[in-house]
């Protein structure tokens, strides 16, 4: 049975409340109940030694300062007592000046503070026995803001809201988000001036700097997400690209060209670029070449190169599910390449990943036999020669030109992205899943139609992705059941 949590109602003191986020997510079973946890900038005994107008006219004095983020940054336990005490630890410059000010506020309005400890800056969590063991494990670090300094004289709490420019406080807290969410890009200015004239917008919301703060943290994972996806993608297309010039170096194109001017030696047609007729017969013609791919000495290399692409896709989908979950719930710590490599190495033997990539090669096959078909058609409108005709299948299916294992590559990893964060979703009980777009360039009426038709229920996800090239992401609408999820990658 959990021990009574002591009663300090009838006591007074100056103190610094978190965010009932925060203090939502600090609590324990048995422990404080999230609105009475604190941090104490000075005790000052028993209210009824106190008088409460020269309490509140201390706290007013204080109020005249910048809000501030502090940083939760682990945890403790103090014994000594009748009881021991488990707290986190609340860690800022500026409370050690807080402290000092107050002590000078204080005494000026006639109020002393008892001197039986030092100051340790800290959040009660739960009083516990000397014998029990420890509710709280781990605690990995977390920003918490704090806006506003309260006067608490026995059960009446005064709170007085901290003053400034806010500009500089909302650019001070996307910042401090930022850092925290340790992010290795670069910050862009319109993502920063967006996030300040966000907070402009809502001045009068009390809670805007903890969400300017949640802002910046989100943001920074946003740009880590992307930053690692779009790494990934490189490695993978450099890979694969690789692999297919070696398939094609075992398939003589002049075999395909030859197939090809053998059906327009055939034809009465007129040779003209305009009809479709010579797209359709040189496209048929490739499609009989390339299934020689499959007899190539470098096709084992090829499905090796995109299996590993789709599991690497799947596997950052799921890390990066969670690290934007993480985000969202105010964790930081969050080790997303410790999440990428436990998916990943559960994904080994997935039997799924080799149909994903039988049809992808099916994809890149018949993207190549259209673009050399397209190719075939242009030479013959032209009166190319067998050797003009040759050329143009090389340049078109091989190097930086080669567009069929390009595109189709891209589709996989960005598909395998969506289905590892899905498979989590699904595991996880997630009964609703957003789409976010990007907003950029490449976006398309599609992308825009699915984002705002967002959110989804899980069987309902429209194709994902959109498109190739498609940067858009899916996430949950609710990352509370994630929850479970991120245990064991927060430090």
């Amino acid at each position: 049975m959990a021990d009574a949590q002591p009663d300090y109602s009838g006591s007074c003191m100056i103190a610094l409340y978190p965010p009932a986020r925060i203090a939502a997510a600090l609590a324990a079973d048995g422990g404080l109940e999230p609105d009475e946890m604190h941090v104490t900038v000075a005790y000052t005994g028993d209210a009824a030694d106190v008088d409460p107008e020269a309490l509140n006219a201390a706290a007013q004095a204080l109020a005249g300062r910048l809000p501030f983020t502090a940083a939760i940054s682990g945890h403790a336990r103090f014994t000594g007592g009748k009881q021991d005490c488990i707290v986190a630890l609340v860690d800022a410059p500026q409370l050690e000046t807080l402290r000092a000010d107050a002590r000078k506020a204080l005494a000026e309005q006639g109020i002393g503070i008892p001197s039986e400890h030092g100051y340790t800056p800290h959040l009660t969590i739960r009083y516990l026995g000397q014998d029990d063991t420890d509710p709280v494990g781990r605690l990995a670090p977390f920003p918490v803001a704090f806006a506003a300094v309260s006067a608490v004289h026995g059960k009446v709490r005064t709170d007085y809201p901290l003053a400034g420019d806010l500009p500089e406080m909302a650019a001070e807290a996307f910042l401090s988000g930022w850092r925290l969410s340790g992010c290795d890009g670069g910050l862009g200015e319109a993502e920063f001036r967006a996030a300040i004239g966000s907070a402009l917008d809502c001045a009068a919301d009390p809670g805007i700097l903890e969400a300017t703060l949640d802002l910046g943290h989100l943001t920074g994972t946003w740009k880590t997400v992307y930053s690692r996806r779009e790494k990934l993608l490189a490695r993978h297309l450099k890979a694969v690209l690789a692999a297919w010039d070696a398939c094609m170096a075992d398939l003589d194109p002049r075999v395909l060209v030859r197939r090809f001017r053998a059906v327009m030696d055939h034809t009465a047609e007129a040779v003209d670029t305009d009809r479709q007729w010579w797209k359709d017969a040189a496209t048929t013609a490739a499609i009989g070449w390339l299934k020689g791919l499959y007899r190539t000495e470098g096709y084992p290399a090829l499905v090796a190169a995109i299996e590993a692409a789709i599991r690497d896709g799947m596997a950052e989908g799921e890390a990066d599910a969670l690290a934007l979950a993480a985000s969202r719930q105010g964790r930081t710590g969050f080790r997303i390449t410790k999440a990428f490599k436990a998916a990943y190495d559960r994904l080994d033997g997935d039997p799924g990943i080799g149909h994903q990539a039988a049809d992808t090669i099916a994809a890149i096959a018949a993207g190549a036999a259209s673009d050399a078909g397209r190719a075939l058609a242009a030479q013959a409108g032209d009166g190319g020669s067998e050797d003009d005709m040759t050329s143009a299948v090389d340049d078109t299916l091989t190097g930086e030109n080669a567009r069929a294992p390009w595109s189709w590559t891209d589709w996989a990893v960005w598909a395998a992205i969506g289905a590892g964060a899905t498979a989590l979703f699904r595991l996880a009980g997630i009964g609703s899943i957003a789409w976010y777009d990007v907003g950029d360039s490449r976006e398309c009426q599609a992308c825009m139609d699915n984002a705002a038709g967002s959110p989804y229920a899980a069987g309902s996800v429209p194709q994902f992705p959109a498109h190739i090239r498609c940067r858009c992401s899916l996430d949950a609408a609710d990352s509370s059941p994630l929850s479970a999820f991120l245990a064991a990658y927060l430090s």
